[in-house]
């Protein structure tokens, strides 16, 4: 009975002993492991094409066109602007329309002429003909980017007497003609009998100096066909700093020089201390008929 007991208890103990060998060894874990795994998943055989991760080459393709590309767009230069390095002359006005009516004797004869100008200092303006001849000139040498309205009064050398009526263009240079550009367009000139409107300042001419809170006196000279709907527009130049605006039949103005502007297009501002011109223009409703303004410029201070 002793014999049976010992032999009933060592085999249990060799079983355990067995299964602690095969948990230590890894045996059951590998197994486990073998069940749960597909057995492709070692296989060790070439991979089938059907399964290549590798994208073909037409997707690269179209990848690459779906790129966005900007273009910069080149834009073409107005055509009445003539440029050369940092200097610029664009005609605004003459530029096609109606045109203009000169009297036969050209005593009176002027064109109004509107221009935008950079890095320019002193100008020459010209009538041309039809055929591209020189009719008359006139010079400006003391013009600069700062101006933008001028009088070309075509008869101001005494050098033409008689203009034929037709079609004519504006010629504008600078001083020594190193830039020079023509109105695209072409205006009429006609002839009249009766003398059109003009105006002219007389006073201030340059060389004046006015104090902010003075009143000063702007005097000017009316002559010509006057119409009774003409009206006479005063502005500070060069930014066109609005004074007055009065009969075309008036001779004089007095203003009191304010301690704010407003400038073209109704923006208003202290009117700083520094060199101004004159300038009078007769309107016939929105169009411009005479325009004249102070030589040379005057010093507001304060």
């Amino acid at each position: 009975m002793e014999t049976n007991n010992k032999k009933s208890f060592v085999m249990p103990a060799v079983v355990v002993a067995i299964i602690v060998l095969l948990v230590g060894t890894g045996y059951l874990a590998t197994r486990e492991d073998t069940v749960k795994a597909p057995a492709e998943s070692v296989s060790t055989s070439t991979p089938k094409t059907t399964t290549s991760t590798t994208p073909p080459a037409t997707t690269k393709t179209d990848v690459g066109t779906k790129t966005q590309v900007t273009v910069p767009i080149k834009t073409a230069p107005a055509t009445n602007v003539s440029v050369s390095g940092k200097s610029s002359i664009e005609i605004l006005s003459p530029d096609g329309g109606n045109g203009f009516a000169i009297d036969a004797s050209n005593l009176n004869a002027s064109i109004p002429v509107s221009l935008r100008l950079t890095g320019v200092k002193g100008l020459s303006i010209y009538l041309i003909d039809a055929l591209g001849k020189t009719v008359s000139s006139a010079s400006f040498p003391d013009a600069t980017e700062n101006d933008s309205s001028f009088i070309f009064r075509v008869n101001k050398q005494k050098n033409v007497s008689f203009i034929r009526t037709g079609d004519y263009k504006i010629k504008v240079c600078d001083i020594k003609s190193l830039i020079c550009n023509a109105s695209e367009k072409s205006f009429k000139i006609t002839s009249f009998t009766t003398e059109p409107a003009s105006v002219t300042v007389i006073s201030p001419n340059g060389g004046e100096i006015w104090k902010i809170g003075s009143k000063q006196t702007i005097s000017f000279e009316t002559a010509g066909d006057i119409k009774p709907e003409y009206k006479l527009v005063l502005t500070l130049e060069s930014k066109q700093g609005a004074i007055a605006t009065v009969s075309a039949t008036s001779t004089s103005y007095t203003w009191t020089v304010p301690k704010e502007i407003c400038w073209a297009g109704e923006v208003c501002g202290s009117l700083l201390p520094a060199q101004y011109k004159i300038k009078a223009t007769i309107y016939d409703g929105d169009e411009i008929v005479s325009i004249d303004e102070s030589n040379m410029s005057i010093n507001i201070i304060k």
